[in-house]
């Protein structure tokens, strides 16, 4: 992992994360403003280019549609749609990022493959409570199976020509607790033992804390206050995602532009190095699995 570059995925204006306890979703942005890497910052105006490139950002979000979500999920499809918008009017994100999307209730499927949502004849896809209970096995397995696919497809654009993948990262969204199927560890330890993904939980109303750290990579969890409306608590999530791939697509070009150029930057690892944790690592990675 060395020269891998790592991009805060916890710090935004006026907020101050903690230290792998998982962060609250209660920090104050200005409008249409996110932070950068080295402090740098991407202003959410002008133009979405949707042209061939060398490069791909994916994200995906993995979305929990069980029944105490019903109340919801209006408020989820309104606030991706924002999110698309606010994408797509990044000159330099809107090029490299796709976005994919699985949703999960006992059982889990693929609603948006990695797509650049960028282009305005990509439909969202509408999201609804099914189901009979909330299956995180079932989810990190479809997500597992849906990058396994995914990743190398994006590795060709249309025109033959080879693009490289940057890590991926996965955001998991729950409001509730694992209660049918398996065991849910082994399906996250498989995903992440790829070494391929950065991993970020949100947590809100019955989600156990403890589980969403021990999903999340170190520093990558995030909890909504009791009560937060969600209106506001969607806009805060996707506010997190936005700014994670409008950071991960800048280091991405810089990188692809120089990619021998030396680097200082650290592993990202916390386990040894405590001060790493919040970072997420944005780095070419093989999009093929074993």
């Amino acid at each position: 992992m060395n020269g891998s570059a790592p991009v805060s995925g916890a710090v935004a204006g006026g907020y101050v994360p903690g230290q792998g306890a998982g962060q609250g979703l209660q920090f104050t942005t200005p409008a249409g403003v996110f932070e950068g890497p080295a402090g740098s910052t991407a202003v959410l105006e002008g133009p979405a280019e949707v042209g061939e490139v060398g490069i791909a950002v994916p994200g995906l979000i993995v979305l929990d549609v069980s029944w105490s979500m019903a109340g919801d999920l209006d408020r989820a499809s309104a606030a991706l749609e924002r999110f698309r918008t606010k994408l797509r009017q990044n000159g330099m994100t809107s090029p490299n990022a796709y976005l994919g999307i699985v949703t999960f209730a006992d059982t889990a499927r693929t609603d948006l493959p990695f797509t650049r949502v960028a282009d305005p004849s990509v439909q969202m896809p509408a999201v609804a409570a099914r189901g009979n209970g909330t299956n995180f096995a079932a989810a990190f397995d479809e997500a597992f199976a849906m990058a396994r696919t995914g990743l190398p497809l994006l590795a060709t654009t249309s025109d033959g020509a080879k693009r490289t993948i940057f890590r991926p990262s996965i955001f998991f969204v729950s409001d509730g607790e694992h209660n049918t199927g398996g065991d849910w560890r082994p399906s996250v330890a498989k995903l992440k033992a790829t070494g391929k993904f950065n991993v970020f939980g949100f947590g809100y109303r019955d989600a156990d804390p403890a589980t969403i750290r021990e999903i999340a990579d170190e520093g990558l969890a995030y909890f909504a206050k009791q009560g937060e409306d969600p209106d506001t608590m969607f806009e805060k999530i996707l506010e997190v995602i936005l700014r994670s791939m409008v950071s991960a697509t800048v280091t991405a070009n810089g990188q692809a532009a120089t990619p021998t150029a030396p680097t200082a930057v650290p592993v990202v690892d916390p386990s040894t190095d405590p001060a790493t944790a919040g970072l997420a690592l944005i780095d070419p990675i093989d999009p093929n699995f074993d």
